[in-house]
């Protein structure tokens, strides 16, 4: 059995002029805005913590940003974080050598690669459910356009 279409949030159905009764969501998550801006948390490292901040000013100007997504910045922040950082190592010596029984030099990747992947496609998933990937921002774009479009002509 499939999942279904994804769900669209509300301001988004507003936008699109499709924000019929029978396809707004009935149990709404109360949205809690946050009043002050959110320090990063201190386990993030040096670069998490800039991506947090860059990510949570983003948020804010488009007032997606409340505490019930908060742990997702956080998770996303700390995951892209961790792909700078080991990218950054992995970058230094793209393969390790070692010896065998007999003797043989064998390379062999980093690991550090296989990691910096897989916190890079963590980081990718959380980053589209925000609208901060390059596609998702696009698609934002063109509606926007397209209403201005439309408010255009009505008005004229």
């Amino acid at each position: 059995m499939t999942r279904g279409r994804k769900k669209i949030p509300e301001k988004l159905k507003k936008a699109k002029g499709t924000d019929q009764p029978c396809r707004m969501q009935e149990n709404k998550i109360p949205l809690t805005k946050l009043n002050d801006m959110p320090k990063a948390p201190t386990f993030l490292g040096r670069n998490g913590k800039k991506i947090f901040k860059n990510v949570t000013e983003y948020l804010d100007s488009v007032e997606m940003l409340n505490i019930n997504n908060f742990p997702l910045i956080v998770a996303y922040s700390n995951e892209l974080g961790k792909y700078y950082e080991y990218e950054g190592e992995a970058k230094k010596n793209r393969l390790l050598e070692r010896m065998d029984g007999q003797g043989n030099i064998i390379k062999t990747p980093n690991p550090l690669n296989k990691m910096a992947n897989e916190a890079l496609n963590n980081a990718m998933r959380m980053a589209a459910e925000f609208g901060i990937t390059p596609q998702a921002q696009t698609k934002i774009l063109a509606l926007i356009s397209n209403i201005q479009e439309a408010n255009d002509e009505f008005f004229d």
